[in-house]
């Protein structure tokens, strides 16, 4: 069970909370109003709720983090997957740059695993797709740090 408090040397409310673990948390909320910052608490009781039977997976703490958003904002947070934001900047490379380029971009996309995830021999292919597309569309070129 978490704990909300004031700090008199701070405008904002904070929750005391302790980890599965047993280690003591103190976090602010960036919170000045009361009832915003029992949301933020019953938000944190929540996904610790979750992670004590071990059901806190990444799906369910994007939903609770959605649903808080959506709470405070009124608007729905979006996720993009790695594989539809390719295929966004798929669709932009084929009207700006053509079928060929298209056709490649599309063979080093479509030999991801199913997962997802990229392999290391794929690295560098990737980047240079990220790279080009970042810098269609910012006008920009990112700092890519291979790991």
């Amino acid at each position: 069970m978490a704990s909300l408090y004031r700090d008199q040397k701070s405008p904002f409310w904070y929750v005391c909370y302790r980890s599965p673990g047993g280690k003591q948390h103190i976090v602010s909320t960036k919170k000045t109003d009361r009832t915003e910052a029992e949301a933020v608490k019953a938000l944190i009781e929540k996904s610790h709720e979750k992670a004590k039977v071990g059901a806190l997976t990444e799906t369910a703490a994007r939903s609770i983090l959605s649903n808080y958003y959506q709470e405070i904002n009124g608007s729905k947070l979006q996720f993009t997957t790695v594989k539809a934001w390719f295929e966004t900047c798929l669709a932009k490379v084929e009207k700006q740059r053509g079928h060929t380029t298209h056709k490649r971009y599309q063979a080093v996309i479509g030999s991801f695993p199913a997962t997802g995830y990229i392999v290391p021999d794929q690295y560098d292919r990737v980047c240079e797709i990220v790279t080009e597309c970042f810098q269609r569309e910012t006008g920009s070129v990112p700092k890519i740090k291979r790991k």
